[in-house]
């Protein structure tokens, strides 16, 4: 195209991207995206969310969060798809104890919020408080907002035990909850008409 004098659109070199990390082709991917960068165009949330994608299932975790960094770092709302949020913490969950620039990334409690909404915005409610563990083992603090998530996640995937267990454990940290769980949790123990524990 560019020999013929057309410079590609954002549309084309997605999908040049999408079908390079397909193919596992993740250097030529890798140049691509630099050369995004660097050429002014204004890189959207797909282009990042076909980059990550391809990046951990070419076992390159530490170049995945670099980037999923940078997601944040630019304000980019971290909205990629399900499945790289899944994948990004199954890369995390099966490292060994944290090392290198993914140690500084992953002590990020940002970073763990923002992954930890796009589970929960999934649906993936085990997920999300299985990470919340590993932060937790992690020595990262959590604050209310993860809590928030995660809580209101779990009410409406109608875990409402493991919402009120874990409501139990903010205050044995003597975590203090906010109206947003208040609210949560009433709102699903009266979905699933438990009234006696709303009250």
């Amino acid at each position: 195209m560019q020999m013929q004098g057309v410079d590609p659109d954002l549309v084309t070199c997605t999908l040049l991207l999408d079908g390079l990390c397909k193919n596992g082709k993740l250097d030529e991917a890798l140049g691509l995206y630099c050369e995004l960068e660097t050429s002014g165009i204004d890189l959207d949330i797909f282009v990042h969310s076909i980059m990550i994608n391809g990046l951990c299932k070419a076992d390159m975790v530490d170049e995945a969060f670099g980037l999923f960094s940078k997601l944040l770092d630019k304000g980019i709302e971290p909205n990629v798809q399900y499945n790289d949020y899944w994948i990004l913490w199954k890369s995390v969950s099966e490292m060994p104890p944290l090392q290198g620039s993914i140690a500084i990334l992953l002590s990020s409690l940002f970073t763990y919020a923002a992954i930890i909404i796009g589970i929960c915005k999934s649906g993936d409610c085990a997920l999300a408080l299985n990470l919340l563990m590993k932060m937790e083992e992690r020595n990262i603090e959590v604050n209310v907002k993860i809590y928030s998530t995660v809580i209101d996640g779990l009410c409406k995937g109608g875990y409402i035990d493991d919402a009120l267990s874990l409501f139990e454990k903010m205050d044995s940290k003597e975590i203090a909850p906010n109206v947003v769980i208040y609210s949560c949790l009433i709102n699903g123990l009266c979905v699933f008409d438990r009234w006696n524990d709303a009250v």
